[in-house]
């Protein structure tokens, strides 16, 4: 059933999600812009912001704004969100409806990130 899975009975369209990022400020903000795409046609829209304090400290900062919307560009959604850390870090998102009358839901979500290190042959 490649092209068209099938769960409990339904059918589950595949969704294509083509997305492009702008990095400036010496990558310390970002812009991204993505879209949902599937065979009915557009699904909706996401644009986000993403900036970092105090980069290249032992405690950077990042900020993330997100603004979803349906295929009209209607609001559908907001998320917002802080982290603390670089390679290992903890972050705090809320997200709201649309109208923003409100959280939807909060979460804390954590990242640690380890190098591998390539083991070094010693030559005879």
């Amino acid at each position: 059933n490649i092209g068209r899975p099938v769960v409990r009975d339904s059918t589950l369209r595949i969704t294509y999600v083509p997305s492009a990022t702008v990095q400036l400020a010496g990558r310390r903000v970002g812009l991204s812009a993505l879209s949902r795409l599937t065979s009915d046609g557009v699904a909706g829209y996401a644009f986000s912001l993403r900036g970092t304090l105090r980069a290249g400290t032992s405690l950077p900062i990042g900020l993330h704004a997100r603004l979803d919307t349906d295929r009209s560009l209607r609001r559908g959604g907001f998320a917002f969100g802080c982290s603390f850390g670089g390679g290992d870090l903890a972050g705090l998102v809320a997200t709201t409806p649309g109208d923003v009358h409100g959280i939807d839901a909060l979460s804390l979500y954590g990242v640690s990130t380890r190098r591998v290190a390539s083991a070094r042959r010693s030559r005879p």
